[in-house]
């Protein structure tokens, strides 16, 4: 509501002088609740001073959105006021009566001030408020406290703003601008894939590969005798047993008594080609532990964080050359044959019948499953496939998913295996693309080969062994006579 009224008709008023600031940080003056800092007042009288009117004016400009619009607010309020009789517009009339005020007040005569300075904006305000003549009390209204204590050693009251009048901080451009690009940002996720990957996991992330080959000493003459000895006694020959009107039995398990002693010559002799070649076995274990530890694995992960299904999502991977790619961990095992194990031994004549039947059954059944081949199942379009797989000596593979959808995320292992020796560095390429991706992801890992000497305690060492070799290894080794 705005009009006017005779202000010398209303009791129980104060004359409230406001800084730049209550235009500027505070909520709206008619919207204030003034009984709460005046309680006993009925009336209030806001006297707006020259020097707060100057200051306004230069916030017309200001770069901050905020500022220049509040000023530009309070000079619509200060135009009303100047152009009514005399200069002042009512703001509310209940409860209490509130209006504005352009009061008449003369140049300040600083020699009437000599404790304040007349190039500081605060000091001017104070002596302003000093010198207005009014019928009634008077007190100044400031968020600051410099004006405050000024006026206070002048002898002019002063009041401090409330925080529940002060506007929530403002929202400068800069932030403006980071919030609006924020939510651009988020719609266009909302309507396109958005893929992020990286190596290692989350909480163990990977910036560099190593594969360390693992070194260990020759076994010692008198280990090796021992482990062989430790192999012969753990592993002995299956015994012959002629049982009259039975039959001839080679090994405790042997219930069929249908073989005969050229059948257990031949059995025995390539048991003892298995336990003679036990000694070139254990003299190569050293290089057998290095070539199976030459192999790793790099995790990859990616995932869709936008809204929307990413097209042909297309994986791309190649390393340096001097290394091969591998395409998944059966392929690791068939050439690497880890864990290292013991040579096979030999089975009696009744083991291996018992194992032919099996494998025949199992021949006879899967040309059976081929006369009756179920139909052929279209592709899962979720489901990742080869379309360029690994071979001996690649360096390059792909493989591509139609509908990568969002929120998905995909954990992938790639095995690497360097061709060459110690010290060999490379590296891992990965690029990403989609038939809908905005740009493709690349991704870059270094890669390293490198020796590590180890002892045959080591845990990678052990590792690398089967468990019943790991035994015996670490059996011969406890003596103190391990390496030569």
């Amino acid at each position: 509501m705005t009009g006017m009224t005779d202000i010398s008709s209303t009791p129980d008023t104060i004359a409230v002088i406001v800084d730049c600031n209550c235009f500027l940080q505070l909520r709206d003056l008619k919207d204030l609740p003034w009984g709460e800092l005046f309680p006993a007042v009925k009336r209030v009288e806001i006297m707006v001073t020259p020097s707060v009117v100057t200051e306004l004016d230069k916030k017309k400009v200001d770069g901050k959105d905020r500022a220049r619009n509040r000023a530009r607010a309070a000079f619509r309020l200060l135009d009303m006021a100047s152009e009514a009789e005399p200069m002042r517009v009512l703001l509310r009339d209940e409860p209490i009566i509130v209006a504005l005020n352009l009061p008449e007040i003369p140049p300040t005569d600083w020699h009437q001030h000599p404790r304040l300075d007349p190039t500081k904006p605060d000091d001017a305000l104070v002596s302003q408020a000093v010198d207005l003549a009014t019928n009634f009390p008077k007190t100044l209204l400031s968020h600051d406290g410099g004006p405050r204590l000024t006026a206070r050693r002048l002898g002019l009251a002063a009041k401090n703003v409330p925080d529940a009048w002060l506007l929530p901080d403002p929202v400068d451009d800069d932030r403006k601008q980071l919030q609006k690009l924020q939510r651009e940002n988020e719609q266009l996720k909302s309507r396109h894939p958005s893929i992020v990957a990286g190596w290692g996991s989350a909480d163990k992330p990977l910036d560099c590969l190593t594969i360390e080959r693992l070194v260990v000493p020759p076994l010692s003459g008198e280990a090796i005798v021992a482990a062989i000895a430790l192999c012969r006694s753990k592993w002995p020959h299956a015994i012959g047993t002629m049982r009259v009107g039975s039959g001839f039995f080679i090994g405790d398990d042997d219930t069929s008594g249908r073989f005969d002693q050229n059948d257990y010559q031949r059995y025995f002799e390539k048991w003892q080609q298995w336990a003679d070649g036990l000694l070139a076995f254990f003299e190569s274990l050293p290089r057998r532990v290095a070539g199976t530890t030459r192999f790793a694995s790099a995790d990859l992960w990616f995932e869709n964080t936008g809204g929307a299904t990413a097209e042909g999502l297309t994986i791309d991977i190649a390393v340096s050359d001097g290394w091969q790619l591998l395409a998944d961990q059966k392929t690791v095992d068939d050439i690497a044959l880890y864990p290292v194990a013991l040579p096979e031994r030999p089975l009696t004549p009744f083991q291996q019948d018992h194992a032919n039947r099996a494998s025949k059954a199992d021949d006879v059944s899967r040309q059976f499953r081929h006369l009756v081949a179920p139909p052929p199942q279209p592709r899962d379009p979720t489901g990742f496939y080869w379309v360029e797989r690994p071979g001996y000596d690649s360096t390059r593979g792909l493989y591509r998913c139609e509908e990568f959808r969002p929120k998905r995320r995909n954990d992938d292992v790639i095995w690497l295996w360097p061709r060459g020796n110690p010290p060999l560095n490379g590296k891992l390429v990965v690029d990403i693309h989609g038939s809908n991706l905005s740009e493709p992801l690349l991704l870059k890992l270094p890669l390293a080969f490198a020796d590590r000497a180890a002892d045959w305690g080591d845990e990678d060492v052990v590792a690398a062994l089967d468990p019943s070799l790991a035994e015996i290894v670490a059996s011969v080794t406890a003596a103190g006579t391990a390496v030569g």
